[in-house]
């Protein structure tokens, strides 16, 4: 990482959407559309094919959100007991419009975000719900824009609904310049983080564990037993 000089005077960077997850708030309403493609032999975005990622997650209050390998052959029991029950998480990349409280849409491009969209499996099940529905219509969830109400900050409970066609489609000059935003963005969606178990052991407060010793990892000479 590379160190740079900066005065009080430099203003501070802005977050990254690495940094900054889309998060719904209560009595507000936004206007969400999914950017997150598939991408085809060149590299490019496919726009018939939105992408969204899947992980089992587990939940510990000072630990955040983990991939959970909790009933895996092999796993810790003893620190994964620690963490609330797995549960299935996902993740998209949305680009958020500037709306007023009600939804309505602000002509201001500058207030454009594009950020990194994790919800859990009842959010996944009205998006799936919404792709049946657009498909007959020739139509998926990259085409359009979603209406966002949420019933409450602190859980992320939210109802999806479809809102119209996608805003930043609409103009191919527009489209382009998006997709082009969005694009080194792709390796920011994550779900939850990938720690090791030792590590999780030491940050719990949980005693190391000594490593076991293979039964076959050492010959025992016989004429060495025969003088014990």
């Amino acid at each position: 990482m590379s160190v740079r000089e900066l005065t009080f005077d430099d203003a501070p960077p802005e977050q990254s959407a690495a940094t900054r997850p889309y998060r719904a708030t209560e009595s507000l309403v936004d206007r969400l559309s999914i950017i997150f493609f598939q991408l085809d032999k060149e590299g490019r975005p496919d726009l018939t094919r939105p992408r969204v990622q899947a992980a089992r997650t587990q939940y510990h209050t000072s630990l955040g959100t983990v991939l959970s390998r909790k009933g895996e052959e092999g796993a810790d029991d003893e620190v994964w007991d620690q963490f609330e029950p797995p549960r299935d998480r996902y993740a998209t990349l949305v680009l958020k419009y500037p709306t007023e409280p009600s939804g309505k849409v602000l002509q201001d491009p500058s207030g454009i975000a594009i950020l990194p969209w994790d919800f859990g499996e009842p959010t996944y099940r009205r998006l799936h719900d919404l792709t049946v529905q657009q498909r007959p219509l020739g139509r998926n969830l990259g085409s359009i824009d979603l209406k966002i109400e949420c019933t409450n900050s602190r859980k992320q409970y939210v109802k999806a609904s479809v809102a119209g066609a996608a805003i930043w489609r609409m103009k191919p000059e527009a489209m382009e310049k998006f997709l082009n935003r969005a694009l080194p963005l792709y390796d920011s969606v994550r779900i939850g983080r990938d720690i090791p178990e030792s590590e999780l052991r030491r940050l719990l407060g949980l005693p190391a564990v000594a490593p076991s010793v293979a039964a076959d990892a050492f010959e025992i000479d016989d004429d060495l037993l025969n003088q014990v």
